[in-house]
């Protein structure tokens, strides 16, 4: 257990801070939430699967409010009232859209795919190529039998 922690704190410090903190008030404030090693200490005291955070969450939403960060690795944002989610997905989507940056990109796997592209006319164009040309219903269905091979 103690390994487990310990790794898991190595981890954060090596992967964890993303880039330099001095820019901070270019990204903006982040709603309250838990210290990173709180979170983690409940959640190991849980034992419980990864997918079982309901309980967990449900006591870090009464103590922070309706909309709460949570530090692991990265910087993860919870909204539990359904009207502020509908704000954030849908009314205000495309401010919300983009994710964030790499730690450290690396030129051969990041060059401008759908994956790791910033959201933007660009992104939205590969998307529609991506939506209209290779997974079209046509398209797709051309490749059934190679599907039905490998299964």
């Amino acid at each position: 257990m103690a390994f487990f922690v310990s790794l898991l704190f190595l981890l954060h410090r090596r992967y964890g801070r993303g880039k330099s903190t001095s820019n901070n008030k270019s990204k903006g404030r982040l709603p309250p939430g838990p210290p990173a090693l709180v979170f983690l200490a409940k959640f190991l005291v849980l034992r419980r699967s990864i997918f079982d955070l309901a309980p967990l969450l449900r006591d870090l939403l009464a103590r922070h409010g309706p909309v709460i960060s949570v530090h692991l690795f990265t910087t993860l944002v919870f909204v539990a009232d359904r009207r502020l989610a509908h704000r954030v997905l849908v009314r205000d989507g495309a401010t919300f859209a983009d994710r964030p940056p790499l730690v450290e990109p690396d030129p051969l796997f990041c060059a401008g795919d759908i994956n790791t592209a910033p959201y933007g006319p660009y992104w939205r164009l590969v998307r529609r190529n991506l939506a209209a040309d290779a997974l079209h219903r046509a398209r797709v269905s051309l490749f059934a039998p190679a599907r039905r091979w490998a299964c």
